[in-house]
């Protein structure tokens, strides 16, 4: 072995390492999106309907609450509904996001339901 190559197979190690746990990291923060985007947009899609065959947007939001979501909007019209709702991040995930540069809170879901 000479001189140019001691060290090496460490340092080689050592950044598939890196790079392999910021892999990991990404993974983690996209699933959390993902995982808030889909409560989000579920909850919309629920609270829609209701608010829809209701004709009450007070119902929709305990069928939103019900689903870990808030509704940030409902528009009723005599036959479509609108509804925009709300699931923030729990404190720990906001931590790790603002340390990566995500000033989000929360993520909004929107459906619209009618015939």
């Amino acid at each position: 072995m000479n001189n140019n190559e001691k060290g090496f197979a460490t340092i080689f190690s050592l950044s598939l390492s890196l790079i392999f746990i910021s892999f990991i990291g990404a993974f983690l923060i996209s699933a959390s999106f993902i995982k808030h985007k889909y409560i989000a947009e579920n909850a919309a899609e629920k609270a829609a309907l209701i608010a829809l065959s209701t004709q009450n947007c007070l119902r929709a939001e305990d069928i939103a609450l019900k689903n870990n979501a808030i509704i940030i909007n409902c528009e009723l019209s005599q036959d479509s509904a609108h509804v925009e709702t709300y699931v923030s991040f729990n404190n720990s995930q906001r931590t790790i996001l603002q340390k990566f540069g995500f000033q989000n809170e929360g993520i909004i879901g929107i459906a619209r339901s009618g015939w």
